[in-house]
């Protein structure tokens, strides 16, 4: 059979899950150490800031690594082999009740096709919001001349003798950095709801899984 085409959604869909967040206390997947007992409540508040902010470091330059040997196939420098050109990006979306919404995306679709996706698995969808990624937006395909933008750059591949395949061009899921896999936090831009406790719709919190 022909190979997938990475510009169009994953054959086997967008497999939508939700994920409820873990009910931990934050002091006990924290490492602390003895001197916690004699420390004032603001001091032990700074060091669980200071050792989350650590961990989120140390996740955001693994996921780097990870995306790298994802995204070209080898390690090091050792041979290309086993990259699947057909493997969807595999994309969760926080949300500000710490519910996780996964999808998967073709890496060359659209970056405003993960936007669809989240309007469409949200329980009011006439809700506005914003998509960020690593403190960036996550914008539309033809947001700010995206798609002239990814034209622009195949035809001058071309020229200039490369492969002109767009390869993470501007304005696609992997363009934006969602390949092979990323973490996206979504912020309401409005007030506009009735107050209800969940944000996803009903069909996916009833089969919502813990977040391990």
């Amino acid at each position: 059979p022909p190979p997938p085409d990475p510009a169009k959604p994953p054959a086997a869909g967008r497999r939508a899950r939700a994920f409820t967040p873990a009910e931990v206390c934050a002091a006990a997947v924290t490492d602390l150490g003895d001197e916690y007992f004699q420390r004032t409540p603001e001091e032990i508040q700074a060091e669980v800031a200071r050792k989350r902010a650590q961990r989120e470091r140390d996740s955001v330059l693994t996921t780097q690594a990870w995306k790298d040997k994802n995204r070209f196939g080898w390690e090091g420098d050792g041979p290309p082999g086993g990259f699947d050109a057909g493997k969807p990006a595999v994309v969760r979306v926080r949300m500000p009740d710490g519910v996780v919404l996964q999808g998967d995306f073709g890496r060359r679709e659209p970056a405003g096709a993960v936007r669809e996706f989240v309007a469409s698995a949200l329980r009011e969808p006439h809700r506005t919001f914003s998509l960020t990624f690593l403190g960036k937006p996550v914008t539309e395909d033809d947001e700010g001349g995206a798609a002239a933008k990814a034209a622009a750059e195949r035809e001058q591949a071309k020229r200039l003798g490369g492969k002109g395949a767009g390869y993470a061009a501007a304005g696609t899921v992997e363009g934006a950095g969602l390949f092979p896999s990323a973490l996206v936090t979504l912020k309401w831009t409005d007030a506009n709801t009735d107050g209800g406790k969940d944000a996803l719709a009903a069909a996916l919190m009833e089969s919502a899984e813990p977040l391990e």
